[in-house]
């Protein structure tokens, strides 16, 4: 092993001293490596100091930011990196949020696209991009050599963007410093703005068998996890890079290349033996910034594209400088240029990323103004005092294949030079989950992904998300795998997220529909358990053990005309918060270690009225976005009272006025009492709730959409009834849609897999383990304790009272509809109170419909006697996007 990884070290291109390893597995500072929750999150803490420098230099307040896209491929933690973000720089509670994870190298380039997007939905707007690589949590222990190749070259790194998005799809750069950029689409900071983004291109090569598998994170034949390239992960990667290149070519060509390809297709067409026209890029383009994977990668790039050394020495100093940052290693490449060479005004420059899946994407940036070498203070290249390096610095030359390390072996010290370490291990530890057990779960919870009518080529955004689970590649390229979905698809993975993420994700599914006319988004939410296995005897994680379970839902929605007269629901109004900014509400609930080194989900007591503060700020936003006009007049009453000095409550509406249906998050028995408490619901209101918990459990992500699939099968939706959906989550996060019904659904009428066994016959309070009023009903006490005893394990469960959570929730929940914030918003929702009318507006403007759910589908995973064999069922949701935040399904 030692000699293998020498020999790999020294033909790298990694500089012999100057590239970072993260103190958990930093042989100069630890004796042995630590991998552990809290030293990745030490790392990524670490690494996001590059976020601190950004805000500084720019002068951009944390409070100014208003999204938030982060990504790290094998460190996902619960709550996410987007969460820790927010809890560090105390963010709004407003801040549209995200953590792609498992998305590999390319993601840092890939982003990008998602940024355009983002900004293309919420005009004069700023969002922050950061990319991060976070090793402690990949540390390979095993001699595998396929696996000893990513361990040898990868290294701790960061970058953050902000980016501005003007009229039309362009983004503009306002600021990079180090490795960070700022996007943003404020008008009054176009002066301020350096590079305009004109191009991105993107490729998913998942639906090819060969590229999904040429690199994956998983277990050796020891069952040491490590992530492993194959021998053909090259030639994939080749193929990636010469897809997006050769879509982007035409876009970048200038005027005088364009006419000597239209001669040589000319002479072709005359059958003159002419080679097919390929441009010099130094014509067209004046800085590369290439994905530093290795030296290998670097080459096979530069031959493709014909470049000169020259041209490759940016890219080569991030590769000698910090190694294989993944996500973050173009942005490196973007500093260096700014910092040694200087962009001019006009010139062009290009990003190119490759990754897992296999993913590759391209950005093509113009300068919108003169930027010379060192006028930026770029930290992470300070060390080179503006000076740029030649070949002659480089470890390993360019044109010259001469390797200059020297005393090598010493370099690697005794980091590499021991054997493989046997993983750490925990007295009475039991070994966690194998992966490809895992893998099996995740394939049995997304079987539910059809039964629409909708092709899978026709599908032209996937977002997916889950906890715990976060492979690599993502869940997002196992479904491009397994139903063999088009290259050029808009695919996102959101790990670490909680279970809000799967009511939350709507609003991302609205901002891509807006971003992309005339198109088909799946949403998949999930609950994968076998990753988040509790071994320990805490209670505080013993909770979690008891109430998660696997689970799946998905969701189809479109913005595409022809589809409109299947659509069943518009998304009216759309609406979150985080609370991630309150270290108390942050810290609630979180992944980790318990005292003897047991991994699992730990749930304070301070949860439920933390949850119950989210679910309060949703609520109360919301509220004035739904009453009916009787609503409206009662509460002027109430207003006009109050200011005449009569001793009048502060009005709260009746929630069953304004709404029809509740899809309320079954995180547990206790949760749910205390949102019908809150929101003063009747015990008929809370079923299909109820219904989704009895039936599944809590499947995170999923349970609202389970509820909702019951509320289709047992209950049925009228045409022009409201249907409100309620999610909350670790971080703390809360989410709230309203869907209105296009076209009447009576019950039965939807095939749900999930529900099919109750032969629609809607479920009672008495057909439940446990009355909406109190008490048991099915199963008393001593059942469910004998049952416990049965399993062989031994399971803490909490006893929170629902009284004390029911009081708690309903005492933050009291001011959901309070008069100031009627007050405020009243005269703005009157104008669009007549919401019948809203889509004929949208679609008379020209603009594309509002997002509209198709259908929704939830996995039974083999309904009856515990079994867990999947039968084909799901909820797909089809939505349709138009002017605002209009969403419907089919």
């Amino acid at each position: 092993m030692k000699d293998f990884m020498l020999k790999v070290f020294v033909k790298s291109g990694l500089g012999p001293e100057s590239t970072y390893l993260p103190p958990g597995v930093n042989p100069m500072v630890s004796d042995a490596p630590k991998t552990d929750v809290y030293t990745a999150t030490a790392e990524a803490l670490m690494v996001m100091e590059c976020v601190t420098e950004l805000l500084e230099r720019t002068g951009v307040k944390p409070s100014e930011i208003d999204i938030l896209i982060t990504n790290s491929s094998i460190f996902c933690p619960t709550p996410s990196m987007s969460s820790m973000l927010v809890n560090k720089f105390k963010l709004r509670q407003d801040v549209e949020s995200y953590h792609l994870g498992g998305m590999g190298c390319a993601i840092g380039t890939l982003a990008v696209g998602l940024a355009r997007d983002m900004l293309k939905a919420h005009p004069n707007s700023i969002c922050l991009l950061f990319s991060g690589e976070i090793i402690s949590a990949g540390y390979y222990r095993g001699v595998e050599r396929n696996r000893l190749i990513a361990q040898t070259i990868f290294r701790m790194g960061g970058s953050s963007a902000l980016a501005q998005l003007t009229q039309g799809p362009r983004n503009r750069v306002l600021k990079q410093g180090g490795s960070c950029a700022l996007f943003t689409n404020k008008a009054s900071l176009k002066p301020q703005c350096k590079y305009v983004l004109e191009h991105s291109i993107r490729t998913h090569m998942g639906a090819d068998d060969a590229a999904y598998k040429s690199l994956y994170w998983g277990p050796d034949k020891d069952g040491h996890n490590g992530m492993y390239l194959s021998k053909g992960l090259v030639s994939m990667a080749g193929i990636a890079i010469q897809k997006v290149i050769t879509q982007i070519t035409p876009k970048i060509m200038t005027w005088q290349q364009y006419g000597a390809a239209a001669v040589g297709y000319v002479a072709r067409s005359l059958g003159a033996d002419v080679k097919p026209y390929q441009p010099n890029y130094m014509e067209c383009l004046d800085h590369f910034l290439l994905h530093a994977g290795g030296y290998a990668v670097l080459i096979g790039i530069q031959s493709a594209l014909k470049l000169p050394s020259s041209a490759m020495i940016p890219s080569f100093a991030a590769l000698r400088e910090y190694g294989n940052t993944s996500a973050s290693t173009t942005w490196y490449a973007f500093g260096y240029t700014e910092s040694c060479v200087g962009v001019a005004k006009g010139q062009r420059v290009l990003q190119l990323g490759v990754g897992g899946g296999v993913k590759g994407g391209v950005n093509a940036w113009r300068a919108l103004k003169d930027i010379p070498a060192g006028s930026t203070d770029h930290t992470a290249w300070a060390h080179l005092v503006g000076k740029p390096l030649t070949e002659e610095d480089l470890p390993r030359g360019i044109d010259t294949d001469v390797v200059r390390h020297k005393d090598a072996e010493a370099i690697l010290g005794k980091h590499y030079a021991a054997e493989a370490a046997p993983p750490e291990k925990q007295a009475g530890a039991k070994p966690a989950a194998k992966l490809i057990q895992v893998h099996s779960e995740a394939e049995r919870v997304s079987g539910g992904v059809k039964g629409t009518g909708v092709k899978p080529s026709e599908i032209d955004i996937l977002i997916t998300n889950s906890s715990i689970f976060c492979p690599t590649p993502s869940m997002s390229s196992m479904l491009v795998n397994k139903f063999k979905l088009r290259p050029d698809i808009e695919s996102y993975h959101l790990g670490g997220m909680g279970c809000a993420i799967g009511t939350i994700a709507v609003g991302l599914v609205r901002d891509m529909l807006k971003a992309h006319p005339n198109a088909i988004c799946l949403l998949f939410s999930s609950e994968i358990i076998t990753a988040g296995y509790y071994y320990g005897a805490e209670r505080s994680r013993m909770v979690a053990q008891t109430i998660f379970r696997m689970g799946g839902s998905c969701a189809l929605f479109t913005n595409k005309p022809s589809l409109k007269p299947s659509c069943k629901y518009v998304l009216e109004h759309c609406v979150r918060t985080h609370m991630g900014a309150d270290d108390a509400a942050y810290k609630t609930l979180y992944w980790g270690p318990d005292k003897a080194g047991h991994n699992g989900m730990y749930l304070s007591k301070g949860l439920v009225s933390t949850a119950s503060k989210a679910i309060e700020h949703v609520v109360r936003t919301i509220t004035p976005k739904i009453m009916t006009w009787k609503q409206y007049g009662q509460a002027a009453v109430s207003i006009a009272a109050k200011k005449l000095g009569a001793d009048v409550r502060d009005y709260k509406p009746d929630y069953t006025e304004c709404l029809d249906h509740f899809l309320l998050h079954a995180g547990g028995y206790a949760v749910l009492m205390g949102i019908q408490e809150g929101m003063k619901l009747p015990n008929s209101s809370m079923i299909p709730s109820f219904a989704a918990l009895r039936e599944y459990g809590n499947t995170s992500a999923s349970t609202t959409w389970y509820a909702f699939g019951y509320t289709e099968s047992c209950v049925g939706v009228a045409k022009g009834q409201r249907v409100f959906q309620l999610g909350v989550g670790g971080g703390v996060k809360g989410g709230a849609n309203v869907w209105r019904a296009l076209k009447d659904i009576p019950a039965g009428s939807t095939n749900h897999t999930a529900w099919a066994h109750l032969v629609g016959k809607g479920l009672t309070e008495a057909d439940l383990p446990r009355g909406i009023d109190g008490g048991f009903h099915s199963m008393d006490a001593a059942n469910i304790s004998a049952g416990v005893a049965r399993s062989g394990r031994r399971f803490g469960v909490s006893r929170s009272s629902s009284k004390d959570l029911a009081r708690a929730a309903s005492k933050e929940l009291a001011r959901a509809a309070s008069l100031k914030e009627l007050s405020r918003t009243a005269s703005k929702e009157l104008a669009r109170a007549a919401s019948n009318k809203e889509l004929a507006r949208a679609s008379s403007k020209g603009a594309t419909m509002p997002t509209v759910l198709i259908s929704a589908n939830s996995g039974s995973l083999g309904k009856r006697k515990g079994e867990a064999v999947v039968e084909d069922d799901h909820h797909g949701t089809l939505a349709e996007l138009g002017e605002g935040s209009g969403c419907a399904a089919k």
